[in-house]
This record gives structure tokens, C-alpha cells and sequence, in this order.
């Protein structure tokens, strides 16, 4: 995970402790380095939820009133719009980041 505060609570811990998981932190401003897809994947994921979040703020989009399913409304439609070619570039560029400078 990165380095958010939230991520590392005793709360986290825990849990991840009950599966058997272990917390790996990403250092702070390292994450183009270790996480290459979270810049070229999620980071486009994520712009598009926040525009669909304003639209709804905006009255431009359905909101049902409930954040936890609108939040899911949001990530599912944003997700269904990444196209196959962000896909493709991003593990592109993450493979030719890992072999050249690793």
C-alpha cells in the first residue's frame, strides 16, 4: 500500500494479520517505481470516478443517495470505460521501466 496514514491503523493491521497477509508500504513519492500500473491504470480509474462523483454533485448524474453504493456505481462505471489500450500501454511502459532500470 502507499504510505497513507489510514493504511498502516492497528485496524489494518489486525485484519491483515488474521489473514495472513503482510503489509508492504510503498515508500512516499516511489510509487511510479514500484507500482507502475497504479499510475497507468488505477490513476485513470480513479480521475474518472472523480468526474462522475462532480457530475453527480452537479445533477448530471444519478446519485441513489447512499455513498457506499454510489461509491460502487462510480469505480464499476469507471472501471467498464478503461480502454484496452490504457491497459496495454501502462503494462508496456511497466515492463520496459522494470527491465531497463531495476
Amino acid at each position: 500500500m502507499d504510505s497513507f496514514a489510514a493504511h498502516q491503523t492497528d485496524c489494518i493491521r489486525d485484519k491483515l494479520e488474521r489473514i495472513n497477509c503482510e503489509l508492504l508500504i510503498v515508500p512516499a513519492g516511489q510509487t511510479g517505481k514500484y507500482q507502475p500500473l497504479d499510475v497507468g491504470v488505477f490513476s485513470v480509474v480513479k480521475r474518472s470516478c472523480e468526474t462522475l462523483w462532480m457530475a453527480e454533485q452537479r445533477g448530471q448524474r444519478k446519485s441513489t443517495g447512499n455513498a457506499t453504493v454510489d461509491g460502487v456505481n462510480r469505480f464499476s462505471d469507471a472501471y467498464s470505460d478503461l480502454s484496452k489500450e490504457t491497459v496495454k500501454s501502462a503494462f508496456e511502459k511497466a515492463i520496459k521501466q522494470y527491465f531497463i532500470y531495476e
